[in-house]
């Protein structure tokens, strides 16, 4: 695991500074050991990139993924924001953020430490945003959308067995909001508005605990408040904008 957050770490500084090549080869190094890890129990070789695109684009076993935690926990870093041109035909902004592995506190458990599959989803949603900043045309759209959609079969498979924690939440809604920006700029109207309806029931229990008073119920989120107060405003836009007809170039 250390190494995999080594190279995360490095692939993340490499997209802050536009490197984008450099950035894809050291995530795909992260997910060939993690993914090997969290199905095969350790036990199997690092998966090959033939692996790789057969999980994004066929069935996976999502199922057989391990549940154990891991001695790290994520935080919110920011990268490079999309040229505007490229959410132009989207009603869902870009979430210009990655995910960054720190050791976790062993005594307050504040983050609590990832899953198995809470490390396999934010590597393949970091994998995403790095696909989705080289986007060049639709094609490259669609290769981007095969990584953050099986961060989404991964995370609600834990969601199902486990519950949400807060870190499968914070994951989750940002692989929801730009699974929805790639479907309005395809023009896909029925996955966009099923995207909005799951970022409305993500956020549910954080506004009810608002509601209840908890004022500080994001205090020792993954994400800050005005992460989540970006996801709020990208569910509201969404409702009140029409997409555009066509995906963009």
């Amino acid at each position: 695991m250390d190494r995999t957050a080594a190279y995360n770490c490095r692939a993340i500084a490499f997209l802050q500074t536009n490197q984008g090549d450099k950035a894809s080869g050291l995530l795909r190094k992260s997910l060939k050991r993690a993914l090997a890890e969290v199905l095969h129990h350790g036990a199997g070789p690092a998966m090959c990139e033939e692996d790789i695109v057969k999980m994004t684009t066929g069935p996976c076993d999502v199922a057989a993924i391990r549940q154990e935690s891991v001695a790290w926990t994520v935080e919110t870093v920011p990268i490079p924001d999309l040229p505007a041109h490229d959410e132009s035909g989207s009603i869902f902004a870009f979430f210009n953020r990655c995910f960054l592995f720190v050791q976790a506190d062993n005594h307050t458990q504040v983050p609590a430490p990832l899953t198995k599959s809470e490390l396999a989803g934010a590597l393949l949603f970091n994998m995403g945003q790095t696909t989705l900043l080289s986007c060049k045309d639709s094609s490259r759209l669609t290769v981007a959308l095969r990584y953050f959609e099986l961060a989404d079969r991964i995370l609600r498979d834990q969601l199902d067995v486990a519950g949400a924690s807060d870190v499968s939440r914070c994951i989750l809604l940002a692989v929801t909001n730009n699974i929805g920006l790639i479907y309005s700029n395809l023009a896909n109207y029925e996955e966009t508005v099923y995207c909005r309806e799951v970022l409305c029931e993500l956020l549910a229990p954080i506004s009810m605990a608002h509601e209840d008073g908890e004022e500080d119920s994001t205090e020792h989120s993954t994400m800050d408040e005005d992460e989540y107060l970006f996801f709020f405003m990208s569910m509201f836009c969404s409702q009140g904008m029409k997409m555009m007809t066509a995906p963009c170039a």
